[in-house]
């Protein structure tokens, strides 16, 4: 009877997804459905991937992966949905909900008279409860949407009396928040700031540019340019940046340094993400803080011969003193096959 199940990088939508294929998207409900009670479900980002998925392909895949999801599962508590990089146009368009369409019905939080947001108010960061139906909630079964919420950048809790700071991941990444920062010359110290930073440069990176026939193309031939410009943006990211020992190739200092940054007080932590699709671990020498990576469930190479997937889910009992990893085998022709109709999906000119 875990107190806790976390997953992440479903990239539901997305042809290089194992869960694009219908036998995969059971086993995980299964394994799901035999663990028993599950009193919270953490789906830690990029659950949809609004980047290399249409939006309605995405909203279907999802709709549908739910469905099944909880129709197996179908003891589970409280869901904590953390948008991240590729779904991150959810929380945007939650935020607008929450700062604009709910005040003008006279249903949200206050966000100025008249329900317009005063120039310069801060980007809202916080949580999307059940109270408020959104189109998010709708991609869910009835019988759980008062269950669900929506949490951004992060979620603190505690497992026992440890606290736990859950974050996608997208912020340690040098091409994605630090890089954004180092653009906008920025030093935000609350989460507020950063993510006014992120969003600019996260939704037109991931969502903007792959919207419409045109835009994938550009994005195609810009993907190119990116590759051979990576090496110099890699440089000059983290040229007077932290070094040394990394997680899923994101420097631990750079992690540790944000978390106190954006959370402030923390001493003693676990920090779960996701983001690498790459399910390691790390803790200090005095074991205060500890790194848990959720793996992914996304074809990151499509090209490889043997593809690698890190399909994990992560388990936190009751009385445990840690998050425990369980990997799910997938079938190797699943995987070749996800493989081969990712490959011809997306095409020679991103892949080449």
């Amino acid at each position: 009877m875990p107190a806790l199940v976390a997953i992440s990088d479903l990239h539901l939508g997305a042809p290089s997804s194992l869960l694009s294929d219908l036998t995969v998207q059971e086993s995980l409900a299964e394994h799901l459905g035999k663990l028993g009670r599950i009193d919270n479900l953490l789906l830690l980002g990029d659950i949809l991937d609004l980047t290399m998925a249409p939006r309605l392909t995405a909203w279907n895949k999802a709709s549908a992966f739910f469905e099944l999801l909880f129709k197996a599962a179908n003891n589970i508590g409280n869901i904590h949905y953390i948008p991240g990089n590729h779904d991150h146009h959810v929380w945007s368009m939650l935020s607008d909900y929450i700062t604009i369409v709910a005040p003008l019905e006279g249903t949200g939080r206050n966000s100025g008279e008249g329900g317009r947001r005063p120039l310069g108010d801060p980007m809202f960061c916080g949580e999307v409860g059940p109270k408020h139906e959104t189109f998010l909630h709708c991609l869910f079964p009835a019988a759980i949407r008062n269950r669900l919420h929506i949490r951004y950048p992060f979620y603190r809790f505690l497992l026992g009396n440890k606290l736990v700071i859950a974050h996608h991941g997208h912020y340690f990444d040098w091409k994605i928040c630090p890089l954004a920062m180092k653009i906008a010359k920025a030093s935000p110290d609350n989460m507020e700031q950063a993510e006014e930073c992120n969003a600019a440069w996260i939704e037109s990176l991931f969502y903007l540019l792959t919207i419409g026939r045109v835009s994938r193309t550009f994005l195609k031939r810009m993907y190119g340019i990116y590759q051979k410009l990576e090496f110099g943006l890699r440089w000059w990211t983290s040229a007077t940046g932290p070094g040394g020992k990394k997680l899923g190739g994101i420097p631990i200092s750079r992690i540790t340094r944000l978390i106190h940054l954006l959370q402030r007080e923390p001493t003693e932590y676990t920090l779960l993400f996701g983001h690498t699709h790459s399910a390691e671990r790390w803790q200090s020498k005095a074991g205060s803080i500890k790194l848990v990576n959720t793996g992914g469930w996304n074809i990151d190479d499509p090209r490889s011969e043997h593809p690698v997937v890190e399909s994990v889910i992560l388990v936190g009992e009751h009385d445990a003193d840690d998050l425990e990893t369980r990997k799910l085998q997938i079938d190797d022709d699943i995987i070749a096959s996800v493989a081969e109709k990712a490959r011809s999906a997306l095409g020679s000119a991103l892949l080449s």
